[in-house]
């Protein structure tokens, strides 16, 4: 079979070799369909084309269709398989290394198929043989079953049928190529082939037809002059495109030398060297397949440079080798100073950088999501307007409501863009009348008569309703400092997973190490500092300096520069209304300025101010030569990657510049997604 593989050139053998590393797609080769009536002598043919013995009946006729699949590989081996009818697979039925048991094999298959001598009719199982070699060409070829001359019999008519079926299957494919077996020792007009080939092959363009069976014309006779006539391409109902060919069916297993004597003398030697003998038909097969290259290269060479490409990226996303510990350090100081560059940028919201995927969010998306996470400063601002609502709604432990039943103000409805937020804080209320609570008014002031304020409606009684309604502002600030706390180590994770690129072990190792303890403890002292602002609630503190900008509005208040000491002792005995009227006015003050601390003092102050700080590269500066191993060695699945990539990337930087030198340029030359530097550049290093 070396014809085959001579004229597709190094070309092919670069494109088998990339093939068989896996680095780009397939390019298959055009699947060669034989056809013919019965006894045409198609097997012969086949055996021709392939060097491979196939075995027959007494009666020498096919009853099965047969799909031999060569494909160039390292090694040796041959596989047998069976598709049953209305089955869509292949049973494998055996494999081997030596391509010479596929004989055995095919025997094994008629066995499966129930052929026998007492059977003789066709089948409509497919037999796959699959033949893998380092000198085997890469093509299909298809041995149908040929449909019998004479159909009087109504076996003879399903035969028919069968026969029809799938020449109409294979020859149908507009990239396969018909050869058209056609007996010499049977009259032309009597062969129904010649009339089906042309019904799938109206133009005539994609046939190339076979003469078999020469030697048994009659020397002289009119036949004889018609089939070379024929095998000449000057037959007027039947010129092919790619021409004729003319073998002699051996008498035993085919060579190269089947038929040379005898077309050295008689009118079969009138016929061109290039059209007979079973090594000119390689030859012609070997154009077949150079043509099909050459209209298939330019996406060939694209799907090289895609993979060229893609390679490249895999690679550097293992980022620098490293290896000694001067390669160690510097990889470790980049990723420190990315690290700290791209903390500080989504803390501040500078969102330049490819990692924050462009400047804006989309407004259609109704949940957080990766971009939302990595736009930091955007996504706590929207945290802190959900905690202030929140607070704001829910903080209360009992909301007001008045005779009709509505709530009072703070219960309002909340802004379109924090929605997604909201259900982040699980946090009950209830809801009491005021005539309940001027009750409750009425038996805390009773309790703290000595040590009202004069003047006042009572600040003891003002704060033991403030110190309940306050109760849930721990909760709701944990919950708060937490979600941000949770979704600022999450913007951490990113960063490190994004600098690392697919080093596994380096992103491991940086968030055991540094992430997570920093966002323990800050998580830890965030709780700590909710508290902390939460003291002076508790105590009362807050109301001394609440006092300067206090103005109790009531009509029922009164100074005590404009009333005697029947005012006084009026005041002293404060209304409900005048106590619920100042709850609510030290309530806003106090839960605005509370929301404002943990917002700065806590959250920005404590924890995202802190946040590049996590990993820098004066950090780096302290480590030990072990520690820098522990964190920016590479693992040995990296480095196997690694040395696997690179082997090819080298490959497909080779073959991109071997199929433009060895091809010709107007094949390829405007094919869009060549990169000329590439491939200059491949050039140079390939030498």
């Amino acid at each position: 079979m070396a014809e085959l593989l001579k004229d597709q050139g190094p070309v092919f053998e670069v494109i088998c070799e990339t093939q068989m590393q896996g680095l780009c797609e397939h390019i298959d080769g055009p699947q060669i369909i034989m056809v013919g009536d019965r006894s045409a002598g198609k097997t012969s043919v086949l055996e021709a084309i392939s060097g491979i013995r196939f075995p027959v009946d007494d009666n020498h006729s096919t009853r099965f269709a047969t799909e031999l699949i060569l494909r160039k590989s390292r090694r040796s081996e041959a596989n047998v398989k069976l598709r049953r009818e209305n089955c869509d697979t292949f049973t494998q039925i055996a494999s081997a290394g030596d391509p010479e048991e596929v004989s055995q094999f095919i025997e094994e298959a008629k066995k499966r198929m129930e052929i026998g001598p007492d059977r003789n009719t066709l089948h409509n199982e497919v037999l796959r043989v699959e033949i893998c070699g380092p000198e085997v060409p890469h093509l299909t070829l298809v041995d149908l079953p040929g449909s019998p001359q004479d159909v009087n019999e109504t076996q003879g008519n399903e035969d028919a049928e069968i026969a029809n079926r799938l020449a109409g299957k294979y020859m149908s494919q507009e990239s396969g190529i018909i050869l058209a077996v056609v007996s010499a020792s049977t009259k032309l007009a009597t062969q129904k082939i010649l009339e089906e080939v042309t019904k799938h092959d109206p133009k005539q363009k994609r046939t190339l037809g076979i003469v078999t069976k020469p030697d048994e014309v009659e020397e002289g006779s009119e036949h004889e002059q018609q089939c070379i006539s024929l095998v000449r391409n000057e037959h007027a109902n039947h010129k092919l495109a790619l021409g004729w060919h003319v073998l002699r069916n051996p008498k035993g297993q085919y060579h190269d030398n089947v038929g040379a004597e005898f077309f050295q003398s008689g009118a079969w030697n009138t016929i061109s060297h290039q059209d007979r003998g079973p090594q000119s038909l390689r030859w012609k097969l070997s154009r077949i397949l150079h043509d099909h290259l050459k209209r298939k290269l330019p996406a060939f060479i694209g799907n090289l440079e895609a993979n060229f490409k893609q390679r490249n990226i895999e690679l550097e996303g293992l980022g620098d080798r490293r290896t000694l510990p001067k390669e160690l350090h510097s990889y470790l100081m980049k990723i420190s100073s990315n690290f700290h560059s791209l903390a500080l940028d989504g803390v501040r919201g500078n969102y330049v950088d490819k990692f924050f995927g462009g400047l804006y969010l989309d407004t259609k998306v109704k949940s957080y999501s990766d971009l939302h996470i990595r736009k930091l400063h955007a996504l706590v601002g929207d945290l802190n307007n959900t905690f202030c609502f929140v607070i704001g709604a829910k903080g209360k432990i009992q909301h007001f409501e008045d005779e009709e039943g509505k709530h009072d103000k703070d219960s309002s409805s909340s802004p379109e863009h924090i929605k997604p937020f909201i259900d982040l804080y699980s946090i009950d209320g209830s809801s009491i009348s005021l005539n309940n609570i001027k009750t409750k008014v009425d038996q805390i002031t009773l309790e703290s008569q000595s040590t009202q304020f004069l003047g006042s409606p009572g600040d003891k009684v003002t704060l033991r309703l403030l110190r309940d309604q306050s109760k849930t502002w721990e909760t709701i600030s944990i919950q708060h400092v937490n979600l941000v706390a949770d979704f600022a180590k999450s913007f951490v994770e990113k960063i490190i997973f994004h600098i690392t690129k697919r080093s596994s072990k380096t992103a491991t190792a940086l968030l055991n190490r540094y992430v997570d303890p920093f966002f323990d403890e800050r998580k830890e002292y965030l709780h700590g500092k909710v508290a902390e602002l939460l003291e002076s609630y508790k105590t009362g503190y807050v109301l001394e300096p609440l006092r300067a900008d206090f103005k109790f509005r009531t009509k029922h208040y009164q100074t005590t520069e404009h009333c005697g000491k029947a005012s006084l002792d009026a005041s002293s005995r404060h209304s409900p209304e005048q106590a619920i009227d100042a709850i609510l006015q030290y309530y806003k003050i106090s839960l605005g300025i509370f929301a404002q601390n943990v917002m700065t003092l806590a959250l920005h102050n404590c924890l995202i101010s802190c946040i590049p700080g996590i990993f820098t590269p004066n950090m780096v500066l302290e480590m030990c030569d072990q520690e820098i191993k522990d964190i920016a060695a590479e693992s040995p699945q990296a480095l196997r990657e690694r040395e696997a990539l690179e082997s090819q990337i080298a490959h497909l930087k080779r073959a991109l510049v071997f199929c433009r030198r060895h091809w010709p340029r107007e094949s390829v030359g405007k094919f869009m997604g060549i990169d000329d530097q590439i491939i200059t550049a491949s050039a140079l290093i390939a030498g």
